[in-house]
């Protein structure tokens, strides 16, 4: 029902200057000019047809929002167990040089790459806007360092509601983590103190929705909705083949739909939020539109390999 996700939405005060730092720190490069419409409504996210820019990447993309609302300086950058929508994923077995690449475009670190004890390091970098982006190296499982979008994390105060929500949307089995931390190495990744929490991966096709509850500092739900022109990452768009059908699974799967929502939705687009508010678009691509599909990006099953590699690594760690 659900094919992947297809893009995810980020809102920025200056789309040429982020899709320069991507293009640099992430390998994501200018969609073409059929990507770059894809019939998405430019009334939805208060834009002008110029102030969208798609980004490719090798199996989903990122796509720039420029806001109208002026940059608020902020006093600290938004902390990751705040509800939301947190960050993007990227994977890579060169972390250095995706570490490096992210460094020279200008990014700022809460640590350099730490080891979990899991085999594989982890980085949370922040864009030129302070948006986070974990910098995740894997085992050199391959040659190419090229970086790909491994998943969406999302921060909630009910991890198991948020992610069984995801689970059931894509059809699929969340898998959940017991309470981890406090601990040093876990606070510097966080950029937080005496971090601890519970998280949970749900395979989403191309790649796969994170869902984490901190429990220090607690996660705190939102009260009010969530604008598409606030700053920072704004929606995420899933890739459906009958756009009825998918909308009717995610109301059934416990998603809603405001009078708002609805009114910027349309023939090939419905947007929702999932049960913690976090805005979700359904896209149904024109017959025209087949070759910007996840299907026809340069490496769609590149998280399905490596969670295969993985699943083959921990089975081999536990008979050994």
């Amino acid at each position: 029902m659900i094919s992947g996700i297809h893009h995810i939405g980020l809102t920025v005060t200056n789309t040429n200057s982020a899709a320069r730092f991507y293009a640099t720190a992430a390998n994501l490069v200018l969609a073409n000019a059929t990507e770059q419409q894809l019939g998405l409504p430019s009334a939805a996210h208060s834009e002008t047809p110029k102030t969208a820019l798609m980004l490719r990447g090798a199996n989903a993309y990122v796509r720039l929002l420029a806001s109208r609302l002026p940059m608020i300086a902020r006093q600290q950058p938004r902390p990751v167990a705040e509800a939301g929508i947190v960050h993007i994923c990227l994977q890579s077995p060169d972390i250095n040089a995706l570490y490096d690449n992210f460094r020279i475009a200008g990014a700022a670190f809460h640590a350099p790459p730490v080891d979990l004890g899991t085999g594989f390091l982890y980085a949370y970098a922040r864009d030129l806007e302070a948006n986070v982006v974990e910098l995740e190296g894997v085992p050199p499982v391959w040659d190419d360092p090229a970086p790909w979008l491994a998943h969406v994390s999302f921060s909630s105060a009910d991890v198991d509601r948020l992610a069984d929500f995801y689970a059931t949307a894509f059809a699929q089995t969340a898998s959940k983590s017991t309470r981890l931390g406090p601990n040093h190495r876990l606070d510097a990744v966080s950029g937080m103190k005496d971090t601890e929490f519970k998280a949970a991966w749900i395979p989403a096709g191309n790649m796969q929705v994170e869902v984490i509850q901190y429990f220090q500092p607690t996660t705190v739900p939102h009260h009010s909705p969530r604008a598409l022109t606030d700053a920072g990452y704004s929606y995420v768009c899933l890739e459906v083949a009958d756009l009825a059908c998918a909308a009717a699974h995610m109301l059934a799967s416990g998603a809603t739909q405001s009078p708002s929502l609805a009114a910027i939705s349309g023939r090939n687009h419905y947007f929702c939020a999932d049960p913690d508010g976090n805005i979700l678009l359904l896209l149904a691509l024109e017959p025209a539109e087949q070759a910007c599909a996840i299907a026809a990006l340069p490496d769609p099953m590149i998280v399905s390999r490596m969670a295969f590699i993985r699943d083959q690594m921990n089975q081999k760690a536990k008979t050994i």
